[in-house]
């Protein structure tokens, strides 16, 4: 079982690789190995509020090109 230690916004995204070796407990010689990529994403419920929150800022921001494109006109 591998975990993550450190679960915080600022590590989603990185990608982390996994050397897996397998052998027999008397012989040191690997019978196999495989490479495992891993990249710590957000749970669904983190990327949901910040789809919300991206999707506010967006709309408040059209709302304020929109009140100064009319203001501009007006004046």
């Amino acid at each position: 079982v591998i975990r993550h230690r450190d679960v915080r916004p600022c590590h989603y995204g990185i990608i982390d690789k996994f050397r897996l070796q397998v052998s027999e407990q008397s012989q040191r010689k690997a019978l196999g190995k495989k490479e495992v990529i891993s990249v710590l994403l957000p749970s669904t419920k983190e990327q949901q509020q910040k789809e919300e929150e991206d999707k506010r800022i967006k709309e408040h921001l059209a709302e304020a090109v929109f009140f100064e494109q009319t203001s501009f006109q007006q004046g």
